[in-house]
C-alpha cells in the first residue's frame, strides 16, 4: 500500500473541501501541474 505523502495530502484537503472540484481547480489551488494531480487521483 501506498504511504501518503505531501501533494496526496494537498490534493485531498481540496476533495474534501468539494468532491466535485475539476482536476484543474485542483491543480491551480495547490500549484501542482495538472499531470501530477490526474496522476495521483488516479492510482
Amino acid at each position: 500500500m501506498a504511504e501518503i505523502d505531501e501533494i496526496d495530502f494537498k490534493i485531498l484537503k481540496e476533495l474534501q473541501k468539494d468532491g466535485r472540484i475539476s482536476l484543474a481547480e485542483i491543480s491551480r489551488r495547490t500549484k501542482i501541474p495538472d499531470s501530477t494531480v490526474y496522476d495521483r487521483i488516479s492510482r
